[in-house]
């Protein structure tokens, strides 16, 4: 309800994949890597001369991907990799490429194994970052989780997971991230801070501006505080009255156009966890929320968990709804 490059380390190309090319620079002159070598099978194995032409590629690839020319990125990362094929960070450079161009089952076939069977952290924030954007929440946290893990001592794979959660608006685990690896990187976590800080007030506005036009649609005014509760949300992903009110319009709107039952699913869900999953005004926007996807048998036994409490008057009528396969429009 509302409320110098001799050889190519993995540091120097993680270095790469984070946006460090000023830092590379300082240390090696790149040779231009001319368009007709797309076949560099003369090139030597294990020798300067084959790092130096995998290093060119990758720079030139992130280059590409920062400018959003994904085909050019593509080429160069798979050009990388024909010249070495055991180096894991040329295929995971190629499937965030494949992500952001939106081949995403490309990207799962090159993740999977490096995730799964090389437990590869970097492959597996990857594969965190595509299931998040499928709406796969639970499996993106535990693809993180996983990484943290296997990664613990890393401070690079720590800051790169605190990036990764500033980009979801998950701000408080960001900028936990980022205290734990201050130390290493002083400069750098104190500027995503402050654009974790300057998100979370941001937000505060915006949620009171969505406050403020849900009330005015509640006295019968032309208002949309929909739309706000989606900035907020954005900003801070956080913000657990703005998760459940967006939910419940979602997923009780009589407006078919406006209705969407499995994204009020997954806002009501992140909602329930944060609350710690006792609020029973959550959970009754849950439950509204499994029926409006068409899981009424979920929505029944969600709404005969909090049948009785006070807090939550009319779900014995809602039940009697989703029991007879019918959601609740409101």
């Amino acid at each position: 309800m509302i409320q110098t490059c001799q050889k190519l380390s993995t540091s120097t190309i993680l270095a790469i994949l984070l946006g460090y090319l000023p830092l590379l620079s300082a240390q090696t002159t790149l040779k231009p890597v001319q368009p007709q070598r797309e076949e560099p099978s003369h090139i030597a194995t294990n020798t300067p001369e084959k790092n130096l032409f995998v290093l060119a590629n990758l720079s030139l690839a992130q280059r590409f991907l920062d400018k959003q020319e994904y085909d050019q990125a593509i080429q160069r990362f798979r050009q990388a990799i024909e010249a070495d094929q055991t180096n894991p960070m040329s295929k995971i450079g190629l499937a965030n490429a494949y992500r952001k161009s939106g081949s995403v089952d490309s990207a799962i076939k090159l993740l999977l194994p490096l995730a799964n069977q090389e437990n590869h952290p970097l492959a597996m924030i990857e594969m965190s970052r595509i299931d998040h954007e499928l709406g796969k929440f639970s499996s993106s946290e535990d693809w993180l989780k996983k990484a943290e893990s296997i990664a613990a001592q890393d401070s690079k794979i720590g800051l790169i997971i605190g990036k990764v959660l500033l980009s979801r608006g998950e701000l408080t685990a960001a900028m936990s991230r980022f205290k734990q690896v201050q130390s290493d990187f002083p400069e750098e976590t104190q500027s995503l801070n402050q654009q974790a800080s300057l998100r979370f007030n941001q937000s505060k506005e915006a949620f009171l501006e969505a406050m403020k036009a849900h009330q005015q649609l509640q006295q019968g005014k032309s208002a949309n505080p929909w739309d706000l509760y989606r900035k907020t949300i954005a900003l801070n992903a956080d913000v657990v009255p703005a998760l459940n009110n967006l939910a419940w319009h979602l997923a009780t709107t009589k407006v078919e156009a406006q209705r969407d039952g499995d994204q009020a699913v997954r806002l009501s869900q992140k909602a329930v966890r944060l609350s710690g999953g006792k609020d029973p005004g959550m959970i009754e926007t849950l439950a509204a929320a499994q029926a409006a996807a068409g899981d009424f048998e979920s929505a029944i036994k969600t709404a005969n968990s909090i049948l009785n409490n006070p807090k939550a008057p009319h779900i014995a009528e809602h039940l009697k709804l989703y029991q007879k396969q019918t959601a609740l429009r409101e």
